[in-house]
């Protein structure tokens, strides 16, 4: 697996609220995975919300880059769960209770010690829920004013660049502060508002 460029990632870091836009799964793990491990290295609580790929996928992929992955999923360092049971466990897809969970999840890692809050959540659960398109337009709009009062928490999202329209992609890539292509070729775009 070809991984992101090292340089890419400082800007992911230096950002809470960044994007991913990939056009495979290749492209999607070669960011999200070591995403994830530089916050399992850094002594951050990390999460990883995924429909597409199945846990067992993410946890392997994490696992080849990562020695003590194991060590992390038993002392719930790091935590992979389905979007049905994050996004979508009541049912439906509501902005607020997404941003609730945010909350518990920094409330949790404050109590635990760590030294910061990791998440990346692949948006492909919404193929099978179209209907929730417009509440996740206005989570990622909202999310950057609700990030506001967290420190050291870092948030990327996943976004298939074959399932949406152009023009729902380009509203995600503006409400996002930095945003990656998968492919590497077009580098880090930093849109901050």
């Amino acid at each position: 697996m070809d991984l992101c460029p090292e340089e890419q990632f400082e800007h992911i870091e230096s950002d809470k609220h960044s994007a991913v836009f990939y056009k495979n799964q290749r492209e999607q793990l070669a960011v999200a995975v070591p995403f994830i491990v530089r916050g399992l290295e850094g002594g951050e609580k990390c999460i990883y919300i995924t429909s597409e790929n199945t846990v067992t996928k993410i946890v392997e992929s994490i696992r080849r880059s990562y020695k003590k992955a194991s060590e992390a999923l038993e002392s719930k360092q790091l935590s992979v769960v389905l979007a049905r049971d994050s996004y979508l466990r009541k049912g439906n897809f509501d902005p607020q209770t997404c941003y609730d969970d945010i909350e518990e999840f920094y409330n949790t890692m404050e109590k635990e010690n760590y030294r910061g809050l990791r998440c990346t959540g692949d948006m492909d659960w919404i193929f099978k829920n179209f209907e929730f398109l417009g509440s996740l337009r206005e989570y990622e709009i909202g999310l950057n004013s609700q990030l506001e009062k967290y420190k050291n928490i870092t948030l990327l999202c996943q976004y298939n660049m074959k399932a949406y329209t152009n023009e729902y992609l380009k509203d995600m890539i503006m409400v996002h502060s930095s945003v990656i292509s998968g492919d590497f070729r077009g580098g880090m775009f930093p849109y901050h508002s």
